[in-house]
């Protein structure tokens, strides 16, 4: 049997492109700061868009530097999810950590 590979080495993800939407930063009732994004990767406009989440302090202190057209780098994992984002049909979701 082929070893299984490390899971923190073959879920990679890194997406480069401008943010869609303005940024979205709420709080949880357990006072956790989750950043909800979506950036636009394609060639063209509108083409690939790709929602990210960003949790904790991290995401508190970016989330008023950034803004709708900005160029962003985001590099995470994907995780599957039970709920589906208004921006995209797929069932995962985009993990930012830096």
């Amino acid at each position: 049997m082929t070893p299984r590979p490390n899971r923190k080495v073959a879920n990679r993800i890194e997406l480069c492109g401008r943010l869609a939407n303005p940024p979205s930063l709420r709080v949880t009732p357990a006072g956790t700061a989750v950043l909800n994004l979506v950036v636009d990767c394609g060639e063209q406009a509108g083409e690939l868009r790709m929602p990210v989440v960003m949790a904790g302090e991290s995401a508190r202190k970016l989330a008023p530097r950034l803004s709708q057209g900005l160029v962003v780098r985001a590099s995470g994992s994907l995780r599957p999810t039970h709920a589906r984002g208004r921006e995209c049909d797929e069932p995962w979701s985009r993990s930012h950590r830096r």
